[in-house]
């Protein structure tokens, strides 16, 4: 336990000190200033002696076992108080400033034999798992001259905070799906036939195969009326996510890992809706996450819980490396889906090279994120000589990836180049499509 010296105390001593200087000019003894100034350290003293012992308080921390990266995600400190008077605390925690506490101080009164709870919030700024200190407690004497303070070591579970992706609620996304599907009609989604199971009629909404009416019931009900089918279900679907030097670019405080990161998880959680197996695969220049496609939402756990602190490699993806791998995990045919960046024409040759091979075996979709600094660029007005170069770059770049999504289509891919900010929805709805329209 420390004693610290409050502002209290330090306003008494220069106050009193120009008081008794003041005196001693007037002719008083010069041992005044003297006398004031022990007066006043034997009260800090008697504060420090009659405060509540340090001994006599506690503290521990509560906070959930996942944090939302983004997200406000509350903090409780409780403090226990064994005296048999009143106190009030002040309460430093100490977390990393990237968790971006508010406040960084709080306080509370906690009564004699009680527990008081004091809250605040963290804001973290990116995914993985987060060393916190320890809880610091400052209290005053009776007098307010002196301040006592103690530290205090969080339980165990509590000494780590681990930041996990957020994701909206996929609610969000199939109705949004479904929004667009009604805007653009029924012309533009086609529906193959398909050998479903017929499960009951509905009424008919716009976007619905027409080839789905049942007329006899729309004639009985003079409403269009469709008929539901229930679809063929255990599909397969695996999530690739590239987590090499080229996910490293950030749009809007996120990079393209964290993004990639969320879109895979608002499809894992549309798939385990749709009773989908679905299984992940990370890796950069060599694998770092598989887990094997399986039912349910603790899926989407395993998910998360492997996710949270998977971060970019400065490495180049070893796409032949990984495909190996992924062969030798799962032969079954599904559905694949990769999140990467092609603006490597090396590394895009690599990827281009092994597709083929994975045609055979799945229903490959490709999603490129686009890099939005790259369009800018190469849209900016040029002024000077750099920004000719600038320029010049960024369409070289953005034209060697257009062959290269080109040549992944040719392959026999489905191929998606999505702006960041849009990376999720367009990834789930492409999904939905593909699975309502019977591609896998």
């Amino acid at each position: 336990m420390r004693y610290i010296p409050t502002v209290r105390l330090g306003l008494a001593i220069v106050l009193s000190g120009l008081f008794c200087g003041l005196l001693v000019a007037l002719g008083f003894s010069p041992w005044l200033p003297w006398a004031v100034v022990g007066l006043l350290m034997g009260a800090a003293v008697l504060d420090a002696l009659w405060m509540i012992s340090g001994r006599d308080l506690g503290a521990r921390r509560e906070m959930a076992p996942r944090l939302g990266m983004g997200a406000k995600n509350p903090v409780r400190i409780a403090v226990s108080n064994g005296s048999d008077r009143p106190v009030e605390v002040r309460i430093r925690d100490e977390v990393p400033l990237k968790l971006r506490p508010d406040p960084e101080v709080v306080s509370t009164v906690v009564a004699p034999g009680a527990e008081a709870v004091a809250e605040y919030a963290v804001f973290p700024r990116e995914r993985g798992a987060v060393e916190l200190g320890q809880i610091c407690l400052r209290w005053r004497g009776p007098l307010g001259l002196v301040w006592g303070q103690r530290r205090f070591e969080a339980d165990e579970e509590a000494r780590t905070a681990k930041v996990y992706p957020r994701y909206v609620d996929y609610g969000r996304f199939i109705l949004e799906s479904r929004i667009k599907l009604r805007r653009e009609g029924p012309q533009r989604l086609r529906i193959a036939q398909r050998a479903d199971e017929f499960e009951s009629l509905r009424d008919y909404v716009p976007g619905d195969d027409v080839r789905r009416v049942d007329w006899k019931a729309t004639a009985r009900q003079r409403r269009l009326i469709t008929r539901n089918y229930e679809e063929e279900r255990s599909k397969d679907v695996l999530i690739l996510i590239d987590a090499g030097r080229m996910m490293a670019p950030e749009a809007h405080g996120l990079t393209k890992l964290d993004r990639a990161i969320n879109a895979a998880l608002m499809i894992a959680s549309v798939a385990a809706e749709r009773k989908d197996k679905v299984g992940l695969f990370v890796f950069a220049d060599e694998p770092i996450v598989f887990i094997p496609p399986a039912h349910g939402k603790a899926q989407i756990n395993r998910f998360m819980d492997a996710l949270y602190d998977v971060h970019v490699k400065l490495v180049e993806p070893n796409f032949s490396r990984a495909f190996g791998y992924l062969k030798s995990k799962h032969r079954k045919r599904g559905m694949v889906i990769m999140f990467t960046d092609l603006i490597d024409s090396e590394a895009s040759g690599q990827l281009i090279g092994h597709v083929s091979a994975i045609t055979r075996q799945h229903l490959p979709l490709f999603i490129s994120i686009r890099d939005q600094s790259l369009e800018e660029a190469s849209a900016t007005d040029v002024d000077r000589i750099g920004d000719v170069y600038r320029r010049a770059v960024a369409e070289q770049i953005i034209h060697d990836r257009d062959v290269a999504l080109a040549q992944l289509r040719n392959q026999g891919a489905t191929v998606m180049d999505v702006a960041p900010d849009r990376l999720t929805i367009e990834s789930v709805n492409r999904y939905i499509l593909l699975r309502r329209t019977g591609q896998v």
